[in-house]
């Protein structure tokens, strides 16, 4: 299996640089809010999860507790809404975009543009969903060892380690959407400095020339200003 490179071609994720903090933030306390009022602010799965992704990125405690009150008042109206999109680009670039919005026409309008804007339709998503698989992905700490990891009462369905550009070592550990839950938190108590999520990894992947990997860059960065988008995953693979 190609190595750490290759997720972060696949994976878009909103605020990956400290200047976006705010919309990471922003971000995980609209998940936190959405999966306490679907199951409860009680111990679940998905709470663990989300709350877990919380820490690593340094929410603060009281954001974390002000988004589970905020879901738990009953006068609080305010629903987000999942939505899924699907586009289609140059090249044969497909993206899936995915958001959590309280106003469906406003989120649509704005996706629809922006993509509009750069030359790719928008597409009901069950219509490329098939050239993407669903995979629990979580980057383990600096500590991680992968013969501990394989030996593990857990269940992996890939592991790789690499080094990265600036000397640091990182292990990956793909697993399925519904292991996952049971594994990141294994992995996250066991090994600091862990984080993970879902993700759509394409089954195939496609090059596209400088020029248009510059345009296409400028795109997913307009997708991440986008309030509502919380995800983007695409099928490129960067030179």
């Amino acid at each position: 299996m190609a190595g750490h490179s290759q997720y972060k071609n696949i994976m878009h994720r909103k605020g990956a640089q400290d200047k976006k903090k705010a919309k990471i933030f922003s971000k995980i306390a609209k998940e936190i809010m959405v999966i306490v009022k679907m199951y409860g602010s009680g111990d679940n799965p998905k709470l663990r999860d989300i709350l877990a992704i919380a820490r690593h990125h340094n929410v603060p405690k009281d954001n974390i507790e002000r988004a589970i009150q905020n879901a738990m008042d009953t006068n609080n109206k305010q629903n987000f809404e999942f939505l899924r999109y699907g586009a289609s680009g140059p090249n044969g670039i497909m993206l899936l975009i995915e958001a959590l919005t309280d106003n469906k026409n406003r989120t649509v309008s704005d996706v629809k543009n922006i993509l509009n804007k750069a030359g790719f339709t928008m597409v009901n998503d069950n219509n490329i969903l098939f050239l993407f698989d669903k995979i629990g992905y979580i980057e383990c700490g600096s500590t991680a060892d992968v013969n501990t990891l394989i030996s593990a009462p857990i269940n992996i369905e890939d592991i790789s380690e690499e080094t990265q550009e600036n000397g640091a070592r990182i292990v990956i550990v793909v697993t399925t959407p519904e292991e996952f839950s049971d594994t990141y938190t294994y992995i996250n108590h066991s090994i600091s400095g862990s984080t993970g999520s879902i993700i759509w990894r394409p089954k195939d992947a496609v090059e596209i020339t400088p020029v248009i990997q510059e345009k296409f860059i400028h795109l997913l960065d307009t997708l991440d200003e986008c309030e509502d988008v919380q995800d983007v995953f695409h099928n490129v693979s960067f030179q």
